[in-house]
Parts: structure tokens; sequence; C-alpha cells
């Protein structure tokens, strides 16, 4: 506060034409209880929790209106956010089948792990995965979620990433990362709507 008191009166020494405006800001500024302070976090945290749960429930809801009766929806590793999406659109009668491919539990050896990935691709209608993380136009991914979704480019099976602003639902762990392609992915679903991920570098 005296440093704030300090610089705001050298301000005013140097430019008159300022004084009444700084003596005006000095006057609305006065420090605060810790008593405020505690209050003023606490609120804070709790818009902030209730933002995380409004931003889940609007991408859930626009990735379930993807969801089409009678369709097959290919899943990859274990979002919560994908997992909402598919409660969301059973909840609302939607009658579909799902694939979800475990990383974890893929065949051992590049082939066979491609293999699978390519049938289940080939079998969908629909993909889903969650980024690892998406920075601007570019969009991570694991080396697997990029395979699927070169697979469903070539296939013509639409492609939806689910992420958020506040960041991945997915555990953390040791992965192969891979920028994924914008122009292979349908959309991204955030709380902000639906993105065609090869605007993104113009927005």
């Amino acid at each position: 506060m005296h440093k704030i008191n300090f610089a705001a009166k050298k301000h005013a020494e140097a430019n008159p034409e300022d004084k009444s405006a700084v003596s005006e800001v000095l006057s609305a500024i006065r420090p605060k209880k810790i008593s405020e302070l505690q209050q003023e976090i606490l609120q804070r945290v709790l818009r902030y929790k209730e933002a995380i749960k409004n931003s889940s429930q609007k991408i859930s809801v626009m990735a379930a209106h993807k969801i089409r009766n009678g369709s097959s929806v290919l899943t990859l590793g274990d979002s919560q956010k994908i997992i909402k999406a598919i409660e969301k659109a059973k909840s609302a009668g939607t009658n579909f089948s799902v694939c979800a491919i475990d990383y974890r539990k893929l065949p051992t050896g590049r082939e066979n792990a491609q293999e699978m990935l390519s049938k289940a691709v080939k079998e969908s209608d629909i993909l889903f995965f969650e980024p690892e993380a998406v920075c601007g136009d570019k969009i991570i991914v694991t080396e697997e979620a990029n395979a699927a979704i070169e697979e469903a480019r070539k296939h013509k099976v639409p492609s939806y990433g689910g992420y958020s602003i506040f960041g991945s639902s997915k555990k953390p762990g040791q992965k192969n990362l891979r920028e994924a392609k914008a122009s292979s992915i349908t959309g991204l679903v955030s709380e902000g709507g639906i993105t065609k991920p090869a605007l993104l570098g113009r927005i």
C-alpha cells in the first residue's frame, strides 16, 4: 500500500493535471481485512468450481446431440467428458451402441494395434476423443488417438474432440504424444460451442 501511495504521489507531482484523478483513486483504495480477503478467496473458489461444473454440463449436452439413434459410437481412453456425453444421450432416450478402446489393453505390436483400431473405426458412425491439450491452433493427442483420427478421416467417419478451457479430465501418465492434423478432425466441442479445428488459427 505504501508503494502504491508513493508511486501515485510521484505521478501527480510529475503530471499536475492528473492530481485530482490520483487523489480520487487513492481515496477509493483501502487495506482489506484478513477476514474480507478470506471471504473473497472463498467466493472465487466457489465460482470457479461452479464454472467447471457448468462447463462439463455444456460440453456433454453438445456432444450428446451428435449421437444419433441406431449409431455406433467409438470412444478412446477414459475421458469423463465423453462418458458424460454418452450418459446424457442415453438419458435422452437415444438408442446406440458404444465401443470403448482402452489404450492399455491394445494388443502388443504396432501392426496388431493398428489393425484393431482400423476395424473399430470402420464399424463406427462417430469417433469421440479428448485431446491431451489444445494450445491455440495446435491439438495434442496420444499416438493411438492420432492413429484413430487418421483412420476416421480415411473412412469418412466424423471425429469430435471434447475439451475444456479448465483443462483435461484425463488421468496423467506416460504417453506418446502427437500433434493431430486439424484438417483430420471434424470438430472440437468446448464451453464455447463446436469449432472446426482448421479455423482455430484464424480466431
